[in-house]
């Protein structure tokens, strides 16, 4: 009900001469629009980026025309493909596109129990992760820190860093 009946028929009239089902379609195209970005890296600084919005865009209007895709598909795998430039870093980039193609799967063949399951991965390994020593989800992991990371405990020996002022105790000396 929150699609309005008009956009719903577009999309349902966009998808009636598509011989495959919308994963596949999704699969096709995610692999096509990589095989673009890894070409992209290898060209020159100069053609590089020509070659690629030129292939990306000759690649959907002949996959649409042909019948093997439909045009919203080319959309959402256009949209979540652009939108993984934001990031800079190539080991960040290959996350994302393990996590695209693996939530994809997951969701294909088991559904919201797919995703259920991909996300639960996905919040496992991100706890399992450290950043300089520490884990990713530092004051709410280790439930010992959770108590004094949100409600400070009174006491009445703070101590100062030892590296900053010579006076090792907050408040009175």
């Amino acid at each position: 009900n929150l699609i309005p009946m008009d956009l719903l028929l577009v999309l349902k009239a966009g998808r009636t001469f598509v011989p495959f089902p919308a994963y596949l379609e999704a699969i096709f195209m995610i692999i096509c629009f990589e095989i673009l970005k890894e070409s992209d890296l290898r060209m020159s600084v100069t053609n590089g980026s020509a070659v690629s919005i030129l292939g990306g865009l000759i690649l959907g209007d002949a996959a649409v025309a042909a019948g093997i895709v439909s045009p919203i598909m080319i959309i959402v795998i256009a949209i979540s493909s652009i939108s993984s430039f934001v990031f800079s870093s190539i080991e960040f980039i290959q996350v994302v596109r393990f996590y695209k193609i693996l939530f994809l799967l997951l969701a294909s063949f088991l559904g919201i129990v797919g995703v259920l399951i991909c996300s639960i991965y996905l919040l496992w390994s991100i706890i399992h992760t450290d950043c300089f020593g520490y884990p990713y989800f530092y004051p709410i992991i280790p439930l010992s820190n959770l108590y004094d990371s949100f409600i400070k405990k009174d006491t009445n020996k703070r101590y100062r860093n030892s590296l900053l002022t010579h006076n090792h105790y907050r408040g009175r000396l």
